[in-house]
């Protein structure tokens, strides 16, 4: 693929959010924040660069107990595993970013708001992500843009589907500790869950002897 052709690249869909969704994102703030409260005028202000995420759970169970599932593809297992948990609203410059938080739900709740540093990944990662998609073997092609995240393993992904749907997906980490997964590579979705298997492997095994559980939610 030229990534300087734009007829070859993949095309980046964002999902929009429901109207219910929309309107907590805009509006549900301020039962957190305080009408003088920094964050507060940086979420409402229409000035700042904005992005919003649909976001889905991918628990180191299902990714230990796919691997013996060998009829089904690795796309088709991240859609009947990963499980949407909500929306992300991502707001503001690199130097102090403010995120808020929807969760699904028959009425979509905001369930908390973030911001400086720790953002910073997120925010960094959503603007890189057409470059290193360009830059990648992804075919080109119209692909939904989601975020996966794994708690356990401390992975918040980019993950990539075809529309309409073929194989494979594609998933880009994004903030990660896991040194075969560095941070705004490509991966095929079957490479990225091979490359997972073995941390979620040790990290139900630690849970295990700790008696903790490794359930996961948002």
């Amino acid at each position: 693929m030229d990534p300087n052709d734009p007829m070859s690249a993949p095309n980046l869909i964002i999902p929009v959010p429901p109207p219910a969704v929309n309107s907590e994102l805009s509006s549900g703030h301020s039962r957190f924040l305080a009408a003088d409260d920094h964050r507060r005028f940086t979420l409402e202000d229409a000035t700042w660069p904005r992005w919003t995420q649909r976001v889905f759970l991918l628990g180191v169970k299902e990714i230990v107990r796919e691997s013996d599932t060998t009829n089904r593809t690795a796309r088709t297992k991240l859609e009947q595993t990963a499980v949407p948990v909500g929306w992300r609203l991502i707001v503001g410059s690199p130097e102090d970013p403010v995120s808020a938080y929807v969760r699904d739900g028959v009425v979509p709740t905001m369930t908390g708001i973030s911001h400086g540093e720790r953002l910073r990944p997120y925010l960094l990662g959503t603007q890189q992500l057409d470059t290193a998609v360009r830059g990648s073997n992804i075919p080109a092609g119209d692909y939904n843009v989601f975020v996966l995240s794994i708690p356990c393993l401390l992975i918040d992904a980019f993950w990539l589907v075809p529309a309409p749907v073929q194989e494979p997906s594609w998933v880009v980490p994004f903030m990660t500790q896991i040194p075969d997964l560095p941070s705004m590579s490509v991966h095929m979705d079957q490479q990225f869950l091979d490359i997972c298997r073995p941390y979620a492997a040790a990290r139900i095994d630690s849970d295990k002897l700790a008696g903790r559980s490794s359930d996961y939610t948002l």
